[in-house]
């Protein structure tokens, strides 16, 4: 009747790690290089870095719902 979900692997958690990881670095890489360009120094680094915390957020969801 009650059946037990899969736990993660090692291998899946370091994988959502470094996918976190990627998501947070590419946005602010892109927020920082948009900010080089246009001259409007904290705004697109804060934009970039938000979207990819929440990239991050979107990500880790998808992943770990099989788990939960």
């Amino acid at each position: 009747m009650d059946e037990q979900k899969p736990s993660p692997s090692v291998f899946t958690l370091l994988g959502l790690g470094i996918s976190l990881a990627v998501c947070v670095a590419a946005g602010l890489l892109l927020g920082l290089v948009v900010d080089a360009a246009t001259k409007l120094s904290p705004l697109f680094t804060l934009v970039g870095l938000l979207l990819g915390v929440g990239l991050a957020v979107v990500t880790a969801y998808i992943q770990i719902r099989k788990f939960l």
